[in-house]
């Protein structure tokens, strides 16, 4: 799968969670409600349709179909992907997103995409960019998941990316090592492996780093892979949507993924009790679980120690305009999709990922302690309290306690 040790992302404690078993039943649940599963049932009865007679117009077409943004280009270089003989630094893979949705596309390969999915955590398929038959969206189970549903994914059927110091064939050099990263990690660890274009002062990182012989140097000279405007000549850019590798679009989706592999952790151990509860309310013990599990993944979209970003970031694409735009209906309202880019990425506290669908359909037992924290989090924060009593989902603002009632809660139970 394209998901195979992507340059970056995030590590996760391991814990034994059998999704094979009830009530997840991972490999014999029908995925349904993902986006990636409607346009799959659609196509299959007739209701929608791709064209394009090459592979970059049926690109654009699945894009389309699936509202994903062609400016959230981003090229991978390294191999590191079960598609790794059609990846090169001449020919790097293309990866594109939405809020819950990525995309991953290899010259002369196949498509691969992964969905956010509230039943079932991380949903992986792919589509054969042949022409002689009518295109088919294929689930993938076990091809995926011997790296994907395991100890470096937490547990779950998940996310695995890393940043790698690459030759110039685009293999990843072992003994140089690696970097497991998330919104932490400093910029000097991430996108090894990557191309990465935009500006961004004196800050350094690995984006489009060759490393020359077998290890690593203890100061690295990058020059020609950072503060880029545009992609390097090697790459024939007629050959992709966009001749970007956006910086900002890198970052929002390191955010995105670790967020997701902890929402699936949650979401599991929510599943897990209400299951076992069956007719009667979750028990107290289930709760403290789903509490337990949700509070790395509250953590997470609260920013909590957040890489602090020390000078000005800038994009080379329309992704961060197109990205605040999305779902916003007054482009003055407060949102939560306003990004920062001079010392954090988000100007709020709060991800917007809490808006998604995935979010929104995930168990009650999880939305009840999401929305417990969450408040808890806010409750000395009035402005911000208000604003999203305003802007925020239904399954948060119905939850909403006073700032008293989550004060005195939290003193008694000291």
């Amino acid at each position: 799968m394209v998901w195979v040790l992507l340059p970056f992302g995030t590590s996760l404690p391991a814990q034994a969670v059998n999704w094979e078993a009830a009530p997840i039943q991972y490999s014999d649940s029908k995925a349904t409600r993902n986006g990636v599963a409607k346009l799959k049932a659609d196509l299959e009865s007739g209701q929608r349709e791709l064209s394009g007679e090459d592979e970059l117009s049926r690109l654009r077409s699945l894009l389309e179909q699936l509202n994903v943004p062609v400016s959230s280009q981003t090229l991978v270089f390294s191999k590191t992907s079960l598609q790794k003989p059609h990846i090169s630094p001449e020919t790097p893979r293309a990866i594109y997103f939405n809020d819950e949705i990525f995309v991953g596309y290899v010259q002369g390969g196949e498509i691969e995409i992964a969905a956010a999915d509230p039943d079932l955590g991380t949903v992986f398929y792919t589509m054969e960019l042949a022409f002689d038959q009518p295109p088919r969206l294929q689930r993938q189970a076990n091809r995926c998941l011997s790296c994907h549903g395991g100890s470096r994914t937490g547990g779950i059927p998940g996310f695995q990316v890393r940043s790698v110091y690459p030759n110039a064939k685009g293999v990843p050099v072992i003994r140089a090592g690696s970097h497991l990263t998330n919104q932490r990690s400093p910029l000097a660890e991430r996108w090894g492996g990557w191309y990465v274009t935009g500006t961004h002062g004196d800050q350094h990182h690995l984006g489009g780093f060759i490393l020359e012989g077998k290890r690593r140097p203890e100061i690295i000279e990058n020059a020609g892979g950072e503060n880029q405007p545009s992609l390097p000549p090697r790459v024939d850019q007629q050959q992709y949507l966009v001749a970007t590798s956006d910086i900002t679009a890198l970052m929002v989706m390191e955010h995105q993924i670790e967020a997701y592999n902890l929402l699936t952790k949650a979401n599991f151990a929510a599943q897990h009790a209400e299951w076992e509860a069956g007719d009667d309310p979750v028990s107290e013990s289930h709760r403290e679980r789903i509490a337990k599990a949700t509070r790395p993944l509250v953590a997470c979209l609260c920013f909590d120690n957040e890489f602090e970003i020390q000078a000005p970031i800038r994009g080379t694409s329309h992704f961060a305009s197109e990205f605040e735009a999305r779902k916003v209906a007054d482009p003055n309202a407060p949102s939560l999709r306003k990004l920062n880019l001079q010392s954090r990425l988000f100007n709020s506290p709060l991800s917007f990922l809490v808006t998604t669908q995935t979010f929104a359909e995930s168990p009650d037992a999880l939305h009840d302690e999401l929305a417990k924290q969450i408040w808890h989090r806010f409750a000395n924060d009035q402005p911000f309290t208000a604003t999203l009593r305003e802007i925020g989902p239904a399954w948060l603002t119905e939850r909403y306690e006073s700032p008293q009632t989550l004060l005195s809660t939290s003193s008694s139970s000291h």
